[in-house]
């Protein structure tokens, strides 16, 4: 954890909040999209447990996309190309955005911006897992962000997530003693307001 901790430090410049990670069996493909839904400044690490590359549903990527200029030449070109052109021939939109294909081996960790677009297409079931550390609110609006961002990350009831066998965050607060790079990290998260959201307890 404090490798990942490190890293989301230095590339968001500065202290960093978790929040949950997922075990993910994503299936089939995966449209172009960003993982960023309240203009928060965020990093996400995922590792997929298979040997993957552009023929079997590598993760594709564009580069410099994480930038607003670039999104919003992004984000113009897909309000074009709808509906006529996604639906009727999805694997033609696909291709059209220019992705760089991060192929990887079981052990390999991918690190990219929240607001990257970033897609998977022409593979298979895969199994991930992700965790996504955030650059820690300093004002009202940034907090407000962060509280309905890190809501989301584990507000999982829609999707039947067992709380009581996998809490949100029972085990990783009960070990924090033996992990000294844990108790800042958990005191921002309560400073922040997370750890008092809706939910956030369950099964301590």
């Amino acid at each position: 954890m404090s490798r990942f901790i490190d890293a989301a430090e230095q590339l968001l410049g500065g202290p960093v909040i978790p929040e949950c990670p997922e075990g993910v069996l994503y299936f089939a493909e995966a449209g172009w999209h960003t993982d960023d839904g309240t203009g928060v400044h965020g990093v996400k690490f995922a590792a997929y447990f298979d040997e993957l590359t552009a023929a079997n549903g590598a993760l594709r990527l564009v580069p410099g996309s994480h930038h607003p200029e670039q999104h919003a030449r992004l984000a113009a070109y897909e309000r074009r190309q709808r509906p006529v052109r996604i639906d009727a021939d999805p694997a033609a939109y696909q291709a059209s955005i220019p992705g760089y294909v991060a192929a990887t081996s079981p052990g390999d960790v991918i690190a990219f911006d929240l607001h990257t677009w970033h897609a998977s297409f022409g593979g298979q079931d895969r199994l991930a897992w992700t965790a996504v550390y955030q650059r820690c609110p300093e004002t009202a609006a940034e907090r407000d962000r962060t509280l309905r961002s890190v809501h989301d990350s584990f507000e999982q009831g829609f999707r039947g997530f067992d709380r009581d066998r996998y809490p949100v965050w029972r085990d990783w607060l009960g070990g924090a003693a033996a992990h000294p790079r844990r108790a800042p990290m958990i005191e921002r998260m309560r400073h922040a307001g997370v750890l008092d959201l809706p939910g956030a307890r369950d099964g301590w």
